[in-house]
């Protein structure tokens, strides 16, 4: 019997989905889910990638980065849903403008 597994994860095939990626009220959790994929549409298999994810500010978003300057969220990932799933939250206290960045590495 041959098993075949998933290829490394393809951003280009990555499922981001929920409320959290447009939108959230100051003080309030936002919540999306990353949803890793190989180049092939197969979920990717637990402990073969790493998400990076970043929520930059509203000043960074507004002027863009400055030297030294830290406007940033942070965003909790480290949930993993039953079927592999990524739940991503956050809060956020400033109104305004956010870049959401997430980056899924490539095999």
């Amino acid at each position: 019997m041959v098993n075949a597994v998933p290829a490394p994860g393809s951003p280009a095939n990555t499922l981001c989905a929920g409320e959290g990626l447009l939108r959230c009220n100051a003080g309030e959790e936002g919540r999306f889910t990353v949803d890793v994929r190989d180049a092939f549409g197969n979920r990717a298999a637990r402990g073969t990638y790493e998400l990076r994810i970043t929520l930059l500010g509203p000043k960074i978003a507004e002027n863009g980065p400055r030297k030294g300057e830290r406007d940033e969220a942070v965003v909790e990932r480290d949930q993993r849903l039953d079927n592999g799933v990524w739940e991503c939250r956050y809060t956020v206290t400033k109104s305004g403008p956010y870049i959401l960045k997430v980056i899924c590495p490539s095999g």
